[in-house]
């Protein structure tokens, strides 16, 4: 059986990602991200967007990606967003929701 990891919603993403920045100025000489915070950072936010524009409300896309797919193995959206293929398989099935096509 596949363990869902949870990932947070995006009201509090925002603090999440706030409270990452701060500690990312605090901790590091730089105050910048790394590379792979970043484009773990841009895949959310390009997923987010695609979702946000798909089901139109801030509440609707949430809901959407905290809830398990049957066409992403049971998983929600947002635990698959740490990889490049997990984000690819999400905006897949957003495209086949636009479309009307069947997972």
């Amino acid at each position: 059986m596949r363990r869902r990891s949870r990932k947070p919603s995006p009201p509090r993403l925002s603090g999440l990602l706030a409270a990452q920045r701060a500690a990312v100025l605090t901790s590091t000489p730089s105050g910048r991200f790394t590379p792979q915070e970043s484009d773990h950072l841009l895949r959310i936010a390009r997923v987010y967007a695609r979702t946000h524009h798909y089901f139109g409300t801030h509440h609707q896309a949430s809901a959407w990606l905290s809830k398990p797919a049957l066409a992403l193995g049971d998983l929600t959206p947002w635990s698959l967003l740490d990889a490049d293929l997990g984000a690819e398989q999400v905006m897949t099935l957003l495209d086949q929701l636009e479309y009307g096509v069947l997972p």
